[in-house]
């Protein structure tokens, strides 16, 4: 009878190791993917963070920003109204 219930016992102790195991292997694995998962945002973040530099020194809210679609729609509006009024003329 106490043979019995040692190997149930150890029967017991190797399921429980090896869930155990199964366990430790899955919150490794969270953590390996967790890692990658920061790595990740990290990088892209130094990107932004990169390229924001880059731009930071080249944008100055105190001065006007130049309106370049208006100032050409107006040099075009200016030579479109010189040709027909040198038309109407002749």
């Amino acid at each position: 009878m106490e043979h019995k219930k040692k190997q149930y016992l150890a029967k017991l102790q190797n399921k429980y190791l090896t869930q155990n195991t199964k366990i430790k292997c899955l919150a490794d694995l969270k953590c390996k993917y967790m890692a990658k998962i920061e790595d990740a945002n990290r990088q892209c973040l130094d990107k932004i963070h990169q390229e924001y530099c880059l731009k930071q020194n080249k944008f100055n809210p105190a001065e006007q920003s130049p309106n370049i679609f208006c100032n050409r729609l107006e040099k075009r509006m200016k030579i479109y109204y010189e040709q027909l009024l040198n038309k109407s003329l002749q």
